[in-house]
């Protein structure tokens, strides 16, 4: 049996909600930076049991946020319950809200993570899913480095291996700017609180 080792992404959240400091709109609750990580020219691909492989970018959908994280299937507990938190978080947002959210999972364990065990794996929490997976290590490599993030795989004695990957999630919006990082551990009513205040600000603009 494969042993599982995880690499918790950790930093400092942001304000705590409600009204920031100088009076001004309500303050995210995860962690922004005063410049974005640019992910628009990113590209790895996307994977379905019953389509062509294809390739992705990492952009939302105009007027839409996209919901990006590195893991894999056989990860016991980091992974599912960040998904799940996020599933919560969607379940706390009116409907119209929550259907601007789509949900892309690189796998750092395309070894196991096929395409006919990320999708079903996926569709278990969400319904607008991409399922990313390379076997070029090269590739998966750049666009962790895009994102901050890392993973490592180490062989064991026995044949089998060992995975280790950060653990923060990240948005990112139309133009292929991470708006906001979450690190493991925010509550799901964090996620809806900063969803919330995202999805409005994108009404907003659609509106002026």
């Amino acid at each position: 049996m494969t042993a599982l080792l995880l690499v918790v992404g950790t930093a400092a959240c942001g304000d705590d909600g409600g009204t920031a400091d100088d009076g001004g709109p309500p303050a995210l609750e995860g962690i922004t930076r005063a410049s974005p990580i640019s992910v628009a020219d990113i590209e790895i691909t996307e994977v379905a049991p019953d389509a062509p492989d294809r390739p992705f970018r990492f952009r939302a959908p105009d007027g839409e946020l996209l919901f990006v994280y590195f893991g894999y299937t056989s990860c016991p507990d980091v992974c599912p319950l960040t998904l799940s938190d996020l599933r919560a978080a969607l379940e706390e947002l009116d409907p119209a809200d929550a259907s601007r959210l789509s949900v892309a999972f690189v796998t750092v364990d395309p070894e196991r993570d096929t395409a006919e065990v990320l999708v079903p794996y996926l569709g278990h929490f969400f319904d607008r899913i991409h399922a990313l997976r390379t076997e070029d290590a090269a590739v998966l490599q750049e666009v962790e480095d895009a994102f901050g993030a890392s993973s490592t795989i180490t062989p064991k004695d026995d044949g089998t291996y060992d995975v280790s990957h950060s653990a923060i999630s990240y948005l990112v919006d139309s133009d292929g700017e991470v708006v906001v990082e979450w690190p493991y551990g925010v509550s799901s009513d964090a996620m809806a609180h900063d969803l919330r205040i995202l999805t409005d600000r994108l009404t907003e603009e659609q509106t002026t």
